[in-house]
């Protein structure tokens, strides 16, 4: 039985991965097409002329180290690749309440923002 359960395992794993490949194959496609169409200079371009634009000169400090410090506490652990992030959100696709009680607590230590 845990010789079956175990080849299970490994077969829905070969799928998972056979799946998670053809999804990053089809999005690399994807933007092959669309780099194709356009270049990066021109939509480099394109955004700069846009009446809301600013230049990152103007932005104040004190903005970009809060918008970094809201989305990714680590950002400057990781230089922007969060391996633990990435893991801990394909598991919250599949163990959603366990990472929920574990990871989504308020700031500075305080009680979890919803009732278990």
């Amino acid at each position: 039985m845990k010789r079956f359960l175990r080849n299970c395992l490994l077969i829905l794993l070969l799928l998972v991965t056979c799946a998670g490949g053809y999804i990053v194959w089809q999005g690399y496609e994807k933007a092959q097409e669309i780099t194709a169409e356009v270049s990066l200079e021109q939509a480099a371009q394109r955004a700069m002329a846009a009446a809301d634009y600013t230049p990152p000169d103007r932005i104040p400090e004190t903005l970009k180290e809060a918008t970094v410090a809201i989305e990714d506490r680590r950002f400057y652990e990781h230089q922007g690749l969060d391996i633990i992030g990435l893991l801990r959100a394909a598991a919250s696709q599949f163990l959603p309440d366990m990472v929920r009680r574990q990871h989504h607590w308020a700031a500075d230590g305080q009680e979890p923002l919803w009732t278990v």
